[in-house]
């Protein structure tokens, strides 16, 4: 069970190749945000790959330093396959580079939105997995900048669209 208390009526779903790296840590993130503006009764989050070699990894130790350093818990998130059926119904989905965009293209259906960028300037999340720690940190600091502007931007729509109360 994601949603102990509610079930909320609008979900979110960030994307990446492995679901191993950028997309956990997006959803700790874009959770952590949410629970801070008091929208996560109202809005869920998870996350999926495009090319998951093995369900139920966890996610990468370096990312998960980082996310509690910050005081993020990435606790319960584990790899699984993005498909038609998990991503049915979701009000976002966000693909963390073009690679993400094009695979889910072919995954999602006439029930989920068009998949977008999880950055909404357009740039790629580059993958940061087989580089150094340093990388990890560039990507993660992304993340964190991303998650607070994807959570400020639904807050204010929640306001004028009543499909997300």
């Amino acid at each position: 069970m994601i949603w102990p208390f509610s079930t909320p009526s609008y979900s979110i779903f960030v994307v990446c190749k492995a679901n191993i790296c950028r997309s956990p840590a997006a959803e700790a993130l874009l959770r952590y945000q949410l629970r801070k503006q008091g929208l996560s009764n109202q809005i869920a989050v998870a996350s999926a790959g495009v090319r998951v070699s093995e369900e139920g990894r966890v996610p990468d130790p370096r990312m998960k330093k980082l996310c509690a350093d910050v005081g993020v818990s990435m606790r319960g998130i584990r790899s699984k396959s993005a498909n038609a059926e998990i991503l049915q119904g979701a009000g976002e989905i966000w693909a963390m580079d073009y690679s993400n965009l094009a695979a889910l293209s072919e995954i999602v259906d006439g029930t989920s939105p068009t998949p977008q960028l999880f950055d909404p300037a357009g740039e790629e999340i580059a993958d940061p997995f087989f580089d150094s720690t340093a990388a990890v940190r560039q990507v993660f600091e992304q993340l964190v900048k991303i998650s607070e502007q994807r959570v400020r931007e639904i807050a204010h729509r929640m306001q004028e669209d009543s499909r997300i109360r």
